[in-house]
């Protein structure tokens, strides 16, 4: 819900055109998915910070690591 207004993801139907395709970006790693939603993407002001947090934000990253590109 949060992220699919924004992110292409196809496992979820997610037709999001603003933000990167998850399904496009390569090395989709849960670490790297936590981080992007801890600090906000890449840190530059294109996506909030901290969207999702705790369990959620570590639920999301491995589910998105797990499905992105597939």
């Amino acid at each position: 819900e949060t992220c699919a207004s924004c992110h292409n993801l196809d496992a979820v139907n997610a037709r999001g055109v603003t933000g990167p395709d998850l399904d496009e970006i390569g090395a989709v790693t849960r670490d790297r998915i936590a981080n992007a939603i801890r600090i906000g993407g890449t840190g530059q002001g294109r996506m909030p910070a901290g969207l999702l947090e705790g369990e959620e934000a570590r639920a999301v990253a491995a589910y998105v690591a797990r499905v992105a590109g597939k």
